[in-house]
């Protein structure tokens, strides 16, 4: 029995502080139409607004920056974006998958999920993007299938679990029971690059009323998300070989205020080391803990 995940640390260059991937997940007409079943044109105006307003602010923003990092992407966005996609392809950002549509995985068959997942693959390779090695599920959640998948798409990392914060780890698949304690299994073989609600912007800058697993997302001032992932920053630079992953989505971060509360903070990780890159780079860089392989 396995009861600790098996976690390590990040490599990061000399000079610098804490690995930090300002994520984004190119969700588009999808989360309306997939994960809230809206599907009128003002529900699905809001998903243009992140492709054809956020984007080119986001893509402007990294540039004046000198930062690159990982776009998810699902394959439905690929298709109907195609032209879009292969801009933040040229401007060198790594493309990780997110789906077809943002379907929830948990509640689809080994067959529905090994397709939905090869034509993802399929929609990205078509703009140009390599096979994917990232992945991050529209439920943010996997399946009893998932992981076999992700080894028979050659995936390496994943980022949708929240068993850890700042280290990378390679999660133990929890057995529960009802008379007993629970049980962990061996550790997966995708090593998770773990992420937060906390630090996650649709939950406080997008209103959403029709998600099915929670209850309504009011607004909620941008400077409170700002404050939070500065916060997590700031604790990472504390803790060597930490790393911090922020997940952002068009649709709500290319709002101008975020926009510019979102280049304060760049300047402000900026100023105090940080290696910002794409989720790519972190997995690359990782280090496991000697102790944990050695038992």
């Amino acid at each position: 029995m396995v009861a600790r995940q098996r976690s390590g640390k990040i490599r990061v260059p000399d000079g610098k502080t804490v690995a930090v991937s300002i994520t984004f997940d190119c969700d588009a007409l999808t989360l309306w139409q997939d994960s809230t079943g809206q599907t009128g044109p003002v529900s699905l105006s809001r998903g243009e607004y992140g492709m054809l307003a956020g984007i080119p602010r986001i893509l402007d923003m990294l540039e004046r920056y000198g930062i690159k990092t990982t776009f998810f992407v699902p394959g439905r966005t690929a298709d109907t974006y195609p032209e879009i996609i292969r801009e933040i392809i040229a401007a060198g950002h790594e493309i990780g998958w997110h789906g077809y549509s943002h379907a929830n995985n948990t509640t689809m068959s080994l067959e529905e999920e090994d397709r939905a997942m090869q034509m993802g693959i399929d929609a990205i390779c078509r703009c140009g993007a390599p096979a994917p090695i990232g992945y991050r599920a529209p439920s943010c959640d996997y399946s009893p299938n998932t992981m076999g998948l992700l080894t028979k798409y050659g995936f390496r990392y994943a980022s949708n679990l929240m068993g850890n914060d700042n280290f990378p780890y390679y999660p133990c698949p929890v057995i529960g029971h009802s008379d007993r304690g629970n049980e962990f299994a061996e550790p997966l073989p995708i090593l998770e690059l773990p992420l937060s609600y906390q630090t996650d912007d649709i939950i406080f800058i997008e209103y959403v009323n029709k998600f099915p697993w929670m209850p309504p997302m009011p607004l909620r001032p941008t400077s409170e998300l700002f404050q939070r992932e500065m916060g997590a920053f700031d604790y990472a630079c504390k803790t060597p070989g930490s790393e911090v992953i922020l997940v952002n989505h068009p649709q709500a971060t290319g709002h101008p205020e975020f926009i510019m509360n979102m280049e304060r903070m760049i300047e402000h990780m900026q100023e105090r080391g940080a290696w910002l890159v794409p989720c790519k780079d972190i997995y690359e860089a990782f280090i496991p803990d000697a102790k944990e392989d050695a038992k």
